[in-house]
């Protein structure tokens, strides 16, 4: 039946060879209008299996949330310069930008920026917002602004709060108050300290003190004071994977125009969006490089060693048109590519120009013999053409077989790369041998000599080279096999030692904004972009969800309505407290500090501040918690440690007997007095908090435009990257607060434990389906057995030499082990078809043939998988590794497993 079938193709190439071409023409422009359609989308989400509960979570967060997509503006400088830089592009973003892609067009892309808190909100509920733990600790702060009560009282709550506790560190939560604490009580001192040196200040500056002392910071700044993040709500999200491009881009360009006007300012985009425009953008570009180099580098190679340049560039050209039709075929069954499922142009590059190698070596070899073309083309065929059709056949069904898997990344690879290469290969057979043809004739046309044509003189091709090892391999098969099972054990044992990558960072493209910024949020704000999303369907249901997960180690922030909306029993319990606190402070003036005695308790209240300090500082040492040791040291300095602070500078003040300190003092408490006590009388109020009555902002921040839906924001308490130990901690617990826990974390978590159960399925099922196969072609069992051998032993060889190397198995290159049973079989299928059909005693022709035409595929399918080493995106690189490895493995145990089994099967048979 093949037989009749490349018989006929034969005959219409040699025949109609114009009719072929205008075939193959109607049928890539139609394939490329289909290809045309192809969307791309950076979501990982969407490589989980269709209806996974994360991914029906997640899409549903995207669709339903502004906040969940969302753009980081790291902004790292002077403190000052960062906080005007803040204050300048906010505006900006908000008005229409052009449009990157079209400069003629202004656009709005801004909802809204998010940079400093909503300081009216909480000046109007303050203390209502107020834990009533924290009340109880910290209300007699607020009931009498003068200087010497205020030191004192903040040194009562200081001690009740953080000294008399053993809890006062004990979460996220209640450090960052601390810390908040502390920076105003520091700016505070500050302060009191210019005005004691007889500096003039501005009145906003002594209102920013008493702001920060009651208020907190304002900005979104970090703990060291250099950075700043904005928040960017834009007008679109992930899901527009063109938009988010294009407003990505826009936004970009704003940052670059302002920072032209904030010299020794550096700003940048981090966050969902940049992070899945870049992985777009760069993963395509990367591909489009490496594919063109790919291409050449192939090329070059052919022409090398085909010592012709016709042939290799019919071949490369047989194999874009064969990427066409792949391409259009992929685009009705997978419109949408995600960035694992991109690559298959990559792997059908390497595999396909295979096909093509097989044809021109086997043309070449026909017409060298002296066979005349129609000949040529058709013992080409019928030698050569079982083989691919068997090799393609078997790698189609290896790569089908990955549609077992539940992950929508392997099974949609699987699925487009079988039909891909299947493309390739109809095109391989129909085009190919018809540009061929069409060659030899015009060459015959065009050489004539003494009025005839010439002949093409016979040329060998072959690599002798590889005839004479097949022959001495084959000679020596003891020698062979054992050393073949030695080997295929060191690397067994070698392969089982590799280990696993989880850190998802290492896929990601090296020294891009978006990437190193994360790491600068991590080190500056101690903050993972890696969070979570619970959903609520109640403000109720968001506050316990909320309260349970602060309840793990494992999180560090819980982020939800409730911060700004208590529920009225809270509020109630409140109320009393701050009931309390506007008494006390309505009734009370403005004092002059009028004698030595008043200053003298001012002296001791600072020092006892100071002592209250270092005693934080002693428990922030013992438990660990840096930010609050060292925020401690450069208030109070340390016990080594020299360095000037604000209160050996405010101690050297007062001490020195400076006639106008208690002038200075009560200039001190004059200029922010009334400013304290109206702040603290705002705060105190008990007008009940709605949900109707929250600023916008907030609302949008964690509801949905129909207010029934709340999100809950959940950040890791450590790198999730860095231990996988942690990442399943953190994960495992998301599920026991939700089981619609979702966000990136829990994603790529499920994406690696899906993968990998795939790939082991895919593996077993691959090398199943590829026995059966060969079994079918060759009905020869032992036959099959053969073509297995080296196949699997690749597999093993390249899994203990990436671990030799020091490389280890990832998310993206774990693929690479179903793959490689698909690519690697043809080696081995070509061999011993050629071997079948030449006969016993034909092992220096096979290998010098067939030998060359394995080692060019292999070597140009390495060219093209190395290529990927080369991609900006580092997930591709370390498939291409993998790919490039095992290819390499799977050739090498060809030409040195077979020879030693023919020999032994001949040996056998005499």
């Amino acid at each position: 039946m093949r037989e009749k079938i490349l018989r006929k193709l034969a005959q219409l190439q040699t025949n109609h060879p114009r009719k072929m071409l205008i075939f193959v023409i109607a049928v890539t422009i139609i394939c490329i209008i289909l290809a045309s359609r192809i969307q791309i989308t950076p979501k990982w989400s969407d490589m989980l299996p269709k209806g996974d509960k994360r991914t029906v979570e997640f899409d549903r967060i995207l669709d339903e949330f502004v906040s969940a997509s969302s753009l980081i503006i790291v902004v790292q400088g002077e403190e000052d310069k960062i906080k005007a830089f803040a204050d300048a592009i906010a505006p900006k973003l908000l008005a229409p930008i052009i449009n990157p892609k079209n400069k003629t067009e202004e656009k709005i892309y801004v909802r809204r920026v998010n940079y400093k808190q909503d300081v009216d909100f909480i000046r109007n509920h303050g203390f209502a917002l107020t834990k009533e733990s924290d009340l109880k600790n910290m209300q007699d702060i607020f009931q009498d602004p003068n200087l010497v009560p205020l030191l004192t009282n903040i040194n009562n709550s200081f001690e009740k709060e953080y000294i008399e506790t053993d809890k006062s560190l004990s979460s996220r939560e209640k450090e960052d108050g601390a810390y908040q604490f502390l920076n105003g009580i520091e700016n505070w001192l500050e302060v009191m300290e210019s005005y004691l040196s007889g500096e003039e200040l501005p009145q906003k500056k002594v209102y920013s003190a008493v702001d920060k002392l009651l208020v907190g910071e304002p900005y979104f700044i970090s703990y060291d004071r250099k950075a700043l993040i904005l928040n960017v709500i834009p007008n679109f999200s992930m899901m527009d994977a063109n938009l988010m491009v294009e407003g990505t881009d826009a936004v970009q360009s704003v940052v670059t125009e302002t920072l032209n006007d904030f010299p020794g300012v550096q700003a940048g985009l981090t966050g969902t969006i940049p992070m899945g425009r870049d992985e777009m953008v760069y993963g395509t570009e990367g591909l489009a490089y490496t594919s063109i180099i790919s291409l050449i580098a192939i090329g070059i190679l052919l022409i090398i060693s085909f010592r012709m340049w016709v042939a290799p560039i019919l071949a490369l050209l047989n194999l874009v048109v064969g990427l066409i039709w792949a391409a259009g075929l992929s685009a009705i069954f997978v419109p949408v590519l995600n960035i694992m499922t991109l690559m298959f142009f990559v792997i059908l590059i390497g595999l396909g120009i295979d096909f093509s190698i097989h044809i021109i070596a086997g043309f070449t070899e026909m017409r060298s013999l002296g066979y005349s073309t129609a000949k040529a083309t058709e013992e080409c065929l019928l030698k050569f053409g079982k083989g691919i059709m068997t090799g393609a056949l078997t790698t189609a069904c290896a790569f089908f077989a990955l549609m077992i898997g539940e992950s929508r990344a392997m099974s949609e690879m699987g699925l487009i790369a079988g039909i891909g290469l299947l493309a390739v290969v109809a095109v391989t057979f129909i085009l190919l041998p018809t540009l061929l043809v069409i060659r030899e004739r015009r060459r015959e046309k065009h050489i004539i000599k003494k009025g005839t044509i010439q002949k093409a003189k016979p040329k060998d091709i072959s690599f002798i080279f590889l005839g004479q090892i097949g022959v001495v391999l084959k000679e020596r098969y003891i020698f062979t096999i054992i050393g073949a099972i030695i080997v295929t054990a060191l690397l067994s044992w070698s392969a089982s030692k590799i280990t696993f990558n989880y850190n998802y960072m290492d896929m990601e493209p090296e020294g891009i904004p978006s990437i190193t910024l994360q790491d600068t949020v991590l080190d500056k704000f101690d903050l993972s972009m890696d969070f979570a999303y619970l959903v609520a369907e109640s403000v109720e249901e968001s506050r316990q969800l909320a309260e349970v997960a602060r309840d793990y180690s494992s999180i560090a922030v819980v982020e939800d309505i409730s911060l700004s909306l208590p529920s009225p029993g809270e509020q109630k319990k409140r109320n009393p407290y701050i009931e309390e606190i506007r008494r006390f402070i309505s009734g009370t003036e403005c004092k002059n500090l009028l004698s030595e005695k008043e200053l003298n308790v001012l002296k001791q209240e600072l020092e006892r501040l100071k002592m209250n300090i270092i005693e934080m500082q002693d428990l922030a040492f013992t438990g660990g918690q840096d930010k609050i040791d060292r925020k401690c040291g450069e208030i109070v300095g340390y016990a080594e440690s020299e360095n000037s602070t604000v209160f050996r500078r405010l101690e050297s003040i007062l001490n020195r007997g400076d006639k106008n300190i208690l002038s200075r003092l009560n200039s001190f408490q004059k200029n922010y007095f009334h400013y304290f006590k109206d702040n603290v009388l705002q705060m105190a109020n008990t007008d009940p908090i709605l949900l109707e009555n929250l600023p916008a902002p907030i609302v949008d921040r964690y509801a949905n435009e129909d207010r029934n839906l709340f999100l809950i924001t959940v950040l890791p308490a450590d790198n999730i990257w860095q231990d996988a130990r942690f990442l399943y901690r953190f994960t495992d617990d998301l599920d026991k607060i939700s089981e619609r826990a979702t966000g990136f974390p829990p994603v790529f978590r499920a994406l690696i434990d899906v993968i990998g159960r795939d790939g082991r399925n895919a593996a077993i099922l691959t090398i199943i389906v590829v026995f059966i196969l060969l079994l079918i072609d060759f009905r020869n069992v032992g036959h099959a057995l053969m073509a297995m051998i080296p196949l699997l032993m690749g597999m093993v060889w390249m899994v203990g030499i990436m671990q030799i190397i020091g490389r280890q198995l990832d998310i993206m290159n774990i693929m690479a082990i179903p793959l490689i049973l698909g690519i690697g079989i043809d080696d081995g299928v070509h061999i011993i078809h050629r071997w079948r059909r030449e006969g016993r005693g034909s092992v220096k022709t096979v290998f010098a043939s067939t030998g060359k035409a394995i080692l060019l595929t292999s070597l140009t399918t390495m060219l093209a998988f190395g290529s990927l080493i080369f991609s900006l995106w580092r997930g591709y690189g370390s498939l291409g590794t993998a790919l490039l490895i095992g290819v390499g493995a799977c050739f090498i145990t060809t030409v040195f497993i077979l020879p030693g089994i023919i020999g032994w099967i001949e040996r056998k048979r005499e």
